[in-house]
C-alpha cells in the first residue's frame, strides 16, 4: 500500500482545526501557524509538493543548525513539527508522547531500587522518590553511554561528564545524594 501526502497547507489547517477543538490558547496557536509557516516556506523554496515526517526531520535538522535558539525554542519546534507528523500519519491526538522505558542492566537496576528504598525508609514521599528516579535513571544511562557499565569502576571525570549531560542542573543534587548513598 502506497502512503499519500498531503500539502503542509491543508495539513496546517487540519491541525490548527483539531487543536482548536481541544481548546488551545490564542497564543499556542499562533505560535504553531508561525512555525508551520515557515516549514511551508521551507518546502516551498526546496520545491517539495508533499509533507512528509523525513521532510519535517530534515526542517528541524536545517532550521535549529541555521538559527541560533534556545533550547525551549527547540523543543517547541520539535513538538508542533511532531504533532504535524502524527496528524499526516493519522495518529489519535496524545497530549504527551510517553518514552519508551530503557532497562537499566540489572547491577544498576538493583542499586537503583535499593537506594529508592532507602529514600522510602527515610520517609520521601512519593512524588520525591519519582523524581529520584527520573534523574537517577537518566544518570545511570548517561554513564552507560560513557562506557561505564559498573558503578564500581566509576571516575570522577564520567561523574563530571554524565552530569553535564543533564539539561536540568537541578538533578545535580539528587545525583550527588546518590553517589553518597553508593560510596
Amino acid at each position: 500500500m502506497e502512503k499519500k501526502y498531503k500539502s503542509v497547507e491543508a495539513l496546517t489547517h487540519g491541525l490548527l482545526e483539531q487543536l482548536q477543538s481541544k481548546f488551545y490558547g490564542k497564543d499556542t496557536l499562533n505560535n504553531y501557524r508561525k512555525i508551520l509557516k515557515t516549514l511551508a516556506l521551507y518546502m516551498q523554496q526546496d520545491k517539495i509538493p508533499a509533507y512528509s515526517p523525513e521532510i519535517g526531520n530534515a526542517f528541524i535538522e536545517d532550521y535549529t543548525s541555521t538559527h541560533e535558539i534556545s533550547d525551549s525554542f527547540q523543543s517547541m519546534i520539535r513538538t508542533i513539527i511532531g504533532r504535524l507528523s502524527d496528524y499526516n500519519d493519522g495518529r489519535k491526538y496524545s497530549c504527551q508522547r510517553k518514552k519508551s522505558p530503557v532497562k537499566l542492566p540489572e547491577n544498576y537496576a538493583v542499586l537503583l531500587e535499593d537506594y529508592l528504598s532507602f529514600c522510602e525508609h527515610s520517609g520521601n514521599r512519593a512524588g520525591t522518590i519519582k523524581g529520584k528516579r527520573k534523574s537517577c535513571e537518566d544518570f545511570l544511562i548517561f554513564l552507560i553511554t560513557l562506557e561505564c557499565n559498573d558503578i564500581e569502576d566509576i571516575s570522577s571525570t564520567q561523574i563530571c561528564k554524565a552530569c553535564l549531560m543533564f539539561h536540568n542542573k537541578d538533578a545535580w543534587a539528587v545525583i550527588r545524594m546518590f553517589l553518597k548513598y553508593c560510596y
